[in-house]
């Protein structure tokens, strides 16, 4: 198997994509499942190749899509999954991992999402601020886009978000999403599930979730990819820090104020780089009208000839010639003195 496929739960892919591709090599590209548990899938479409990782929350296997020939991946778990695969098929957006399908086997609930060939954000090292102020503006975007449809992340970190050979931003495992509702937060049995490190406070200690949970985690993220990528930048550390305030009522309101910031600091980025080029631009059009006026004194015009001078001339030579024949001979012409040279 090629590393170009990332999974839905990434922390299992440390150390698994190695031994993946020695299986590959011994197998000339065909795996075989090391997970006697595995339900067979082959009558739902789908012939599962080999585990991938695992979780509390299910496993995550690599598998082909019969119909299409094409690699997926597969979650598979004994809880009932039914509505977590409701809620991110919801999700219609382009950074958002896209459920292919969803369905039940031998007791086991599973859902099928697309492959990712890229990596996630913990593996990557960004080279500027711009750069990664661009990569979570896409983040930023699609969790909005996901509040706006009532849906709430609550495991926001870099494992969870990817960045494929296109550069195109995704955001996965939404399994322990899950709706808002009226008051804009949920409570359940989840809501102290995820990452203790990008977790608020209010849910590690009133397992409490709201959009606010998800700006925080999203803020810890951003902070923890500069930190990472050994990137210092005061305007951007500063939304990351608003983001990730201990205080729910300092942070920012709404993911769309995250993406309204997100994009200020880009457009504010940008003016130094476009003053550059305008001064640039106004130095080229100085030097170009210079050097017309240089040239034009280097090479004068010609003096222009003197026509009308010349043809009076002729033209009183052949009368004095005229005049000489009928007087009998010739004559000096008597040249005005104005004319002589």
């Amino acid at each position: 198997m090629n590393a170009d496929f990332t999974e839905e739960i990434p922390e299992s892919l440390k150390g698994l994509v190695s031994r993946l591709n020695k299986l590959s090599e011994t197998t000339n590209g065909s795996v075989e499942v090391d997970d006697e548990l595995a339900p067979d899938l082959t009558k739902e479409g789908f012939r599962i190749l080999s585990l991938v990782g695992r979780g509390g929350m299910g496993k995550v296997y690599i598998a082909e899509q019969l119909s299409l020939g094409r690699k997926v991946a597969v979650k598979i778990g004994k809880s009932d999954f039914s509505k977590e695969a409701r809620l991110i098929a919801l999700l219609d957006h382009p950074s958002i991992v896209k459920i292919l399908s969803a369905g039940e086997v031998e007791g086991k609930t599973y859902y099928v999402m697309e492959i990712v060939k890229g990596s996630s954000l913990d593996h990557r090292r960004f080279l500027s601020p711009r750069q990664l102020a661009e990569v979570m503006l896409k983040v930023a975007e699609a969790i909005a886009y996901a509040h706006s449809q009532g849906v709430l992340h609550r495991d926001l970190k870099p494992a969870n978000l990817f960045l494929d050979y296109n550069g195109n931003v995704k955001v996965g495992d939404f399994g322990i999403a899950a709706f808002q509702n009226e008051e804009n937060f949920v409570e359940d049995i989840a809501s102290q599930s995820g990452t203790l490190e990008y977790m608020a406070p209010e849910r590690k200690e009133r397992g409490e979730n709201s959009v606010g949970t998800d700006i925080y985690s999203f803020g810890v993220t951003l902070k923890k990819l500069l930190s990472d990528s050994g990137l210092k930048s005061k305007r951007l550390d500063k939304i990351a820090r608003k983001a990730a305030a201990k205080d729910p009522d300092k942070r920012y309101k709404t993911m769309d104020e995250v993406v309204l910031a997100l994009q200020w600091y880009l457009s504010k980025n940008r003016l130094p780089v476009m003053i550059l080029f305008s001064v640039a631009a106004m130095m080229v059009v100085i030097l170009g009208v210079l050097l017309m006026i240089f040239v034009k004194l280097s090479n004068p015009p010609p003096r222009p000839v003197d026509r009308g001078g010349i043809r009076a001339r002729q033209q009183h030579m052949r009368m004095w010639n005229t005049w000489n024949m009928e007087n009998g001979g010739p004559r000096v012409p008597h040249v005005p003195q104005e004319r002589r040279r």
